[in-house]
């Protein structure tokens, strides 16, 4: 790495540790900070006390009508407002500045700024989609296949509880909580296609996604009358749905948009260590708050999907150095950290379900997924998915799905089983694919989509963004 590699990586590790001291702080005197929840400042809220859920519901919600305030003092429960909101914000950190490092780091010095841009088109446009959009289409009532579309205006003023299954937080936190995932699903998609694809092909596709693609996959498997979630099937935090969904989206991707110039002969390496680190280390305390969050209460549920997810990030480095000495005979850190996000990938969906042993075993197994994905099938050069969008979220997606139809405690899961995470797992691999397929073709017909070979050849940096990394 040359004098200015060095000076911007410092200048970028420096501005992430004050980011992660801010996010950290927030986190620790977030109890302190938080207010009564009230609809006048005389007016206190009751608080509901906390119960666990019936050991034969998912603690994600199941969708119900929403219906006009019949009282101004609904039960919320402060901790728990307090607890998802914190949780939320988490969440949002995931995909930028984490993601938007993260992916920065790894593409070539002259790409990084277009990864950077992207990752915030996607947080910023995928976010719109859902909250006028896809929210409605996957919580509100419906169908098995789809909810319904209604504007925020019609849930926005609600005071009442977002449903029967988490009836201590209002229906306006849920939703921002559900839009935070539903922007770092399309975040992650996009780095299949990296160093190749205009920028303002990225501007049309991601709120088109988000409707047509994550938002059905969303109510299939969350919503009380989804198909999916009929025939038992369990995803704590969104194995399935977010995971599995991003990665056979990235995999269409890969496949229809073509190979980079130079792909299997020039060199891509990362442009900045350091970038990929502090990305991935943004991912992971955030991803305490993905896993955990998802109980929706401060509860034991979130206490136990708190320590499962440390456990099994903790098995998935382990399990990557010890492939990595035995195979190469040396570790990389970003290998590691590869190991890690694939561990956190697949004991998502479990993390509520399974006791620590199993969670680190379900992380072990994410990572030799991800190993497999994204060293392995990648060797083979089939298709250019850039940063192992596929290799990573779809082969641990995979392996963490699969993985709780079969080790999830059954006093806390009674209705997994293997079968309705398989039924799950190809469904909405199949779906994913095949619907973004479907919308890449056709947006290709009204916008081009791949940059040209100067264009390529000088960087999308200063082609569509003027400026240097």
């Amino acid at each position: 790495m040359n004098k200015k590699s060095h000076g911007r990586a410092a200048i970028w590790a420096a501005l992430g540790q004050a980011l992660l001291t801010l996010v950290l702080t927030t986190v620790l005197h977030g109890g302190a900070l938080a207010q009564p929840v009230t609809d006048a400042p005389t007016a206190a809220r009751p608080v509901v006390a906390q119960s666990a859920a019936p050991a034969n519901v998912s603690p994600r919600p199941a969708a119900a009508a929403v219906a006009p305030s019949t009282s101004t003092t609904p039960a919320f429960s402060e901790g728990n407002v307090a607890w998802v909101l914190i949780a939320t914000v988490l969440v949002l950190m995931m995909a930028f500045p984490g993601l938007a490092l993260f992916y920065g780091g790894l593409s070539r010095d002259k790409n990084s700024v277009n990864g950077f841009m992207q990752i915030l088109a996607a947080m910023a446009l995928g976010s719109l989609a859902f909250l006028f959009f896809g929210f409605g289409l996957a919580f509100l009532p419906g169908n098995g296949f789809i909810g319904t579309l209604t504007l925020p205006s019609a849930w926005f003023w609600s005071d009442q509880p977002a449903g029967p299954l988490w009836p201590t937080i209002p229906i306006g936190l849920f939703a921002i909580f559900q839009l935070a995932f539903a922007a770092v699903t399309v975040a992650i998609l996009l780095g299949a296609w990296v160093e190749r694809v205009r920028f303002q092909f990225v501007v049309v596709f991601v709120p088109l996604w988000i409707v047509v693609v994550y938002s059905p996959v969303a109510h299939w498997v969350w919503a009380e009358h989804g198909w999916l979630h009929d025939l038992g099937v369990i995803d704590f935090a969104g194995g399935t749905v977010v995971h599995v969904c991003s990665g056979f989206a990235g995999l269409a991707a890969a496949v229809l948009l073509g190979k980079r110039h130079g792909f299997g002969t020039a060199s891509f390496e990362p442009n900045s260590t350091a970038l990929v680190a502090l990305g991935a280390a943004f991912l992971i305390v955030g991803w305490y708050g993905f896993n955990a969050g998802s109980a929706l209460a401060a509860d034991a549920s979130a206490i136990r999907a708190l320590i499962t997810t440390h456990a099994a990030t903790c098995a998935g480095v382990a399990t990557w150095l010890v492939i990595e000495l035995v195979i190469r005979k040396f570790t990389t850190l970003i290998g590691v950290l590869t190991g890690a996000l694939g561990a956190l990938v697949a004991i998502t969906p479990a993390s509520g379900y399974v006791t620590p042993d199993s969670a680190a075993l379900i992380g072990a197994l994410g990572a030799a997924a991800a190993y497999f994905g994204a060293v392995v099938i990648r060797s083979r050069r089939w298709f250019d998915d850039s940063l192992d969008v596929f290799g990573i979220h779809g082969m641990a997606g995979i392996a963490g799905s699969l993985a709780t139809g079969v080790l999830a405690s059954s006093k806390l899961a009674p209705t997994a089983t293997f079968g309705a995470q398989l039924t799950a797992t190809l469904a909405v691999a199949f779906y994913s694919f095949v619907a973004t397929a479907v919308l890449i073709v056709l947006l290709r017909l009204l916008v081009r989509a791949r940059v040209t070979t100067h264009e390529e050849k000088s960087g999308l940096d200063a082609t569509y963004h003027g400026e240097p990394a």
